[in-house]
């Protein structure tokens, strides 16, 4: 296993995340408030196809930052989200014009050399996607 394979899989991961309809976990605050954040992200963070190029930007931008980290580290790359994009992913999504409403919440990535990990949504257990059993 390849570093450049763990980092495209990681890409593609966010990729995935941002092509689809987001997902905004926010732990529970209520029926109402829930309603609200959905509805208020919603209006921003849909795909459109005009975003096709910004998100080929943003693979590519990704892919070249999470390269020049260093994955063999005991605790490897973090990505993560807390109400938008950090780190990292900021900067991609900054320098490719994504806008950061379509992250999704409380979402957290570790990269290391041998594997890929995330903890999608409030309060989530890691789940290994890479290697995958």
């Amino acid at each position: 296993m390849s570093k450049e394979e763990v980092v495209k899989v990681a890409v593609d991961w966010w990729i995935g995340k941002l092509s689809g309809v987001p997902q905004w976990d926010n732990a529970s605050l209520g029926a109402e408030e829930d309603l609200m954040v959905s509805l208020l992200a919603s209006l921003k963070g849909l795909p459109k196809e005009e975003d096709a190029p910004k998100m080929r930007k943003f693979a590519c931008d990704l892919y070249d930052l999470l390269m020049a980290e260093d994955t063999d580290s005991y605790y490897g790359v973090m990505l993560s989200t807390d109400y938008g994009p950090e780190g990292l992913l900021y900067r991609a999504s900054e320098s490719s014009g994504i806008d950061t409403m379509r992250f999704p919440f409380k979402t957290r990535m570790v990269v290391k050399t041998d594997e890929v990990k995330v903890a999608s949504g409030y309060g989530a257990d890691y789940v290994v996607i890479y290697p995958t059993a």
